[in-house]
């Protein structure tokens, strides 16, 4: 796991070391899909899960299609689905 702090030393022009200390996030995955998501990125969520479902019954559909049509549609498929789970797992910042 983590350390509750990380130390990074970075070297300055002067050849000084400097000492810079971070807090970290000690969250796991799951900790992080149940926690409160900001506004923002619930709206950013559901458009990419509309995206995703849209692009899947483009997908699927038994329309003989062009072939650039499908292939635009696998890509939204995945952008959607990108989209909808980094919106999920973002939580909202000590404020």
């Amino acid at each position: 796991m983590f350390a509750e702090r990380l130390t990074y030393w970075t070297r300055c022009a002067d050849r000084r070391t400097v000492v810079i200390k971070c807090k970290t996030n000690t969250m796991n995955l799951f900790q992080r899909a149940v926690s409160p998501t900001p506004l923002f990125f619930q709206k950013l969520r559901n458009i990419g899960l509309a995206v995703a479902a849209i692009s899947g019954a483009i997908i699927s559909s038994p329309l003989g299609l062009p072939a650039i049509v499908t292939t635009i549609a696998g890509y939204l498929a995945v952008a959607g689905t990108v989209l909808s789970s980094v919106s999920q797992i973002t939580v909202a910042g000590e404020e």
